[in-house]
């Protein structure tokens, strides 16, 4: 008996970095909630984020938010997982040096960026739905920075973020997050990480877990889920993980779980 499904966002049930989700899985959640199924939306997007796009169903989800980084239910804060401060100033000044990228670090509320192409921030507010301040310096932001999130302009997002990677092993995980963008998150820290602690405290075995993703950050959640599915369009890496594949077509996800509810 499945009582826990657990789903990425971006490039699993809406186009990457879009807003238009189809209201049935509205009604799918709702049930889930009215049959005791604990339903997780677990994304690298913001919790404002998720919130505008998820809003009809927002107190009867939890959300992962920021990779892991940051666990909300109800509008209550369930953990907050920060990146050291040090190595924030040595990521920041670390991209500062790179080309062809555009970077923002995420507190639990605001998203912050030093970049002075205002078309482009416009762009991922509109499509992520968050709200972005353009600062001078974002080492003066003195709340907790629980992600550094990285959009690759034109090069391909794995070049720079095996190099990051490597470069920061061992303070942060660092992981591609979509088609353009890797993040950076707290040492341990990742989707399936926050899900594991809430499986934990609700009693839900492996088996009774039902997750859902495309990309290298979903990892972790499929790894704490017996039934696992890719989609389609998903990283060779997740593939390789997942339990099973799901056909291509519009709205698989949401068929798969009908099956269920």
């Amino acid at each position: 008996m499945i009582k826990c499904i657990a789903s990425d966002v971006d490039g699993t049930l809406l186009l990457e970095g879009t807003k238009e989700l189809n209201p049935e899985y509205f009604d799918v959640i709702k049930k889930c909630k009215e049959k005791g199924i604990t339903f997780i939306l677990a994304s690298g997007r913001q919790y404002i984020s998720l919130k505008r796009t998820f809003l009809p169903v927002l107190n009867d989800v939890i959300f992962i938010c920021d990779n892991g980084a940051y666990v909300k239910y109800q509008e209550e804060a369930l953990a907050i997982h920060s990146i050291p401060r040090d190595v924030v100033e040595d990521a920041v000044e670390f991209l500062r040096k790179q080309e062809d990228i555009y970077f923002q670090i995420s507190t639990p509320s605001h998203a912050y960026t030093e970049c002075e192409d205002l078309e482009l921030i416009d762009q991922f507010e509109k499509g992520y739905q968050i709200d972005i301040t353009r600062v001078d310096n974002m080492l003066e932001v003195t709340d907790p920075v629980i992600k550094i999130a990285v959009y690759n302009i034109t090069q391909d997002v794995r070049k720079l973020a095996n190099i990051t990677k490597d470069l920061f092993e061992e303070r942060a995980d660092v992981v591609v997050s979509g088609e353009k963008w890797f993040d950076f998150v707290a040492k341990d820290i990742s989707k399936g990480y926050s899900l594991q602690e809430i499986l934990d405290e609700k009693g839900i075995k492996k088996e009774e877990c039902m997750a859902f993703g495309d990309n290298d950050n979903d990892i972790p959640m499929l790894a704490c889920a017996k039934h696992s599915y890719a989609v389609a369009t998903a990283r060779n890496s997740l593939k390789k993980v997942a339990s099973a594949i799901l056909p291509e077509g519009k709205d698989v996800v949401l068929q798969k779980i009908k099956e269920i509810v």
